[in-house]
């Protein structure tokens, strides 16, 4: 696979980020989708984790916009695109 220069991973979670951290999930979330599914494939990588978004879950809809605005931000940022 040829060598990319950046890879940016956008993970959603049906629990709520805050559950994921308070028990180290979301580090093991970033060391396998960026160890397994990018591994050395990229100079550079980033992840984002949008949490409590399982169907009929309230956040999913009340975080829905949110969540799309931090991932087109992220992606501008991180890509270097107007």
């Amino acid at each position: 696979m040829k060598l990319l220069d950046k890879g940016l991973i956008l993970c959603t979670a049906g629990n709520e980020k805050e559950k994921l951290e308070q028990f180290g999930l979301i580090d093991a979330m970033k060391k396998v989708m960026l160890g397994d599914r990018l591994f050395n494939r990229v100079k550079e990588s980033d992840f984002v984790v949008f949490g409590g978004m399982s169907k009929g879950s309230e956040t999913r809809e009340r975080d829905w916009d949110k969540n799309l605005q931090i991932a087109y931000e992220k992606g501008k940022r991180f890509f270097g695109t107007n």
